[in-house]
């Protein structure tokens, strides 16, 4: 996974979908010694479904679960919270801000935002799968969202959205077609009651290109996002455990 060695600064792999599918340890035993031998530190990330095999291989080979994600998942057309929403989209806003100070803006590289929402990505992200890792430094998780903002906007078929309160930039998605791919609210406006309205926005503005369903993966942790998906009629759908491994040779 060069794009993880790079943001970690660790050599970094991932256990092939092929072992996940047919679990096997004496294999997996066998690719772990390999790094070992040839790396002298080395990360490793797994996901697979919960009570799986999979899982006890894993976690007998040194693996731990860092996170238990889900996958929401809606059609839009069937989303009455967006239905309403197309008609008043003021409903939805508190009432301390005035729908003309929001716009629901795409972001590019030459828009002079891209900063911005960079920053927004490293400071948003508190309870994803490496700042709750251990053995993983706060400040590399942070960075690893700069970075990964950095990608998806050097990447043609990803759209970015931002949503801009009185011409700043206050929370961002970015996504490809009908997959959600990385969003985030600045630390100031993160308690702001916007969730709901920014969703809404991205959802109707995806909706009115053509897109009729929409997918994403998130934390079961981030209770407050679950919530915000519930209420927009999202289905949570197929639950997946995230495992680590941090190694040396």
């Amino acid at each position: 996974m060069p794009w993880e060695t790079r943001n970690l600064g660790t050599e970094s792999f991932a256990v092939a979908a092929s072992f996940l599918g047919n679990p096997d340890e004496a294999t997996l035993r066998g690719a772990l010694d390999t790094t070992r031998r040839t790396h002298d530190r080395f990360f490793v990330q797994a996901r697979c479904s919960p009570d799986s095999r999979t899982a006890q291989l894993l976690e007998s080979n040194g693996f731990y679960c860092v996170e238990t994600t889900l996958r929401p998942s809606l059609v839009l057309e069937r989303s009455a919270a967006l239905d309403r929403f197309s008609t008043d989209p003021s409903q939805v806003l508190p009432r301390r801000y005035p729908l003309a100070d929001l716009e629901l803006r795409c972001v590019t590289p030459q828009t002079g935002m891209a900063g911005a929402i960079a920053s927004i990505a490293a400071e948003s992200f508190v309870d994803d799968r490496f700042h709750a890792d251990h053995n993983c430094p706060a400040g590399v998780a942070g960075r690893r969202y700069r970075l990964w903002v950095g990608d998806l906007f050097r990447d043609e078929s990803v759209a970015m959205d931002a949503l801009v309160l009185r011409g700043e930039p206050v929370a961002f998605m970015a996504s490809r077609g009908g997959d959600l791919l990385l969003a985030g609210f600045g630390r100031r406006h993160a308690s702001s009651g916007l969730g709901e309205f920014f969703w809404l926005s991205v959802l109707d503005r995806l909706r009115a290109g053509g897109v009729m369903r929409v997918t994403t993966r998130i934390s079961v942790s981030n209770v407050a996002v679950l919530n915000l998906y519930a209420r927009l009629n999202f289905k949570l759908r197929d639950p997946e455990m995230t495992f680590h491994l941090w190694g040396a040779g």
